[in-house]
């Protein structure tokens, strides 16, 4: 099956110089009433990394990374607590995408299959 893609268009207004906590949440929308599976993803964080894909445009100035980690040996990231820190005044798009990787996560994208893909508009002001 395909990963559900998201149609809200979402847009990030984040402030230069600044750096942020980043939490993602999975809701599973095809389900009513709507289900947070982000605890079932930390049930199963040894399967699961999730990745951010900032635009070209964007450059240094939008840079995640990785607080949390799984208990494989050794540990690799999560991806769903992160800091985030904002540099000068830019815009462009990141792109979140939740990899599954049954027995086979080494912390890079390519075992496994594609669980979530979203795209969202970044802007950085002053």
């Amino acid at each position: 099956s395909k990963p559900y893609k998201d149609t809200l268009k979402p847009m990030a207004r984040l402030k230069s110089g600044a750096i942020y906590s980043l939490t993602v949440h999975i809701y599973d929308e095809t389900q009513s009433p709507v289900l947070d599976i982000t605890p079932e993803i930390y049930q199963r964080q040894n399967y699961h990394l999730y990745f951010f894909f900032p635009s070209s445009s964007l450059g240094t100035n939008f840079v995640i990374t990785a607080q949390d980690h799984d208990t494989n040996n050794p540990p690799l990231p999560v991806g769903l607590v992160n800091k985030c820190v904002v540099g000068s005044l830019s815009s462009g798009t990141c792109e979140g995408v939740l990899r599954h990787h049954p027995n086979a996560k080494n912390g890079t994208f390519a075992p496994g299959s594609t669980d979530s893909d979203v795209t969202m508009k970044i802007l950085i002001h002053s």
